[in-house]
């Protein structure tokens, strides 16, 4: 559901503040996670978006990369979710 609303947005850039842009890129990471992951941490800056917090497996932490990249995919991912 988050994903399609957010598919309709051309670009988050476009989005007002990067406290909005944060929010869209929580709910998005959330929702393909299905909120497993802890500490969650979303900050923008410009056109860089650093994602941290913990998972259990490597594949959680593949679909955190699946989530920005689907819904915004000019951005910048720094993936620095630990695992374990």
């Amino acid at each position: 559901m988050v994903v399609a609303m957010i598919q309709k947005r051309s670009h988050l850039t476009q989005v007002g503040t990067l406290e909005d842009r944060e929010q869209i890129l929580r709910r998005s990471v959330q929702s393909f996670t299905h909120r497993q992951i802890r500490g969650l941490e979303i900050s923008c800056n410009g056109s860089d978006v650093v994602v941290s917090g913990r998972c259990q497996t490597y594949y959680t932490k593949q679909l955190v990369t699946q989530a920005i990249k689907t819904t915004e995919p000019l951005l910048q991912l720094h993936n620095e979710i630990k695992v374990g």
